[in-house]
């Protein structure tokens, strides 16, 4: 993936959703497999239009540029 997206690009991991053990990590594309991944776990790789703002990872759906709001 990092020959195809920017190292910084946000990634999202959760692990054990809906459970009492869930867990969810923030991190980027160059830091992924430093985190612990597994069979219960789910990764989203953002877009380049994403960003993390207060320990939240954001990809706007692009109605402001669509519309030019």
């Amino acid at each position: 993936m990092l020959e195809y997206r920017n190292p910084s690009t946000p990634v999202g991991i959760v692990s054990g959703a809906t459970r009492a053990h869930e867990t969810v990590q923030l991190t980027s594309l160059d830091q992924m497999l430093e985190q612990e991944i597994g069979m219960q776990s789910t990764v989203i790789i953002g877009n380049s239009a994403s960003f993390v703002f207060n320990d939240k990872m954001i990809t706007p759906r692009g109605y402001k540029k669509k519309y030019g709001l």
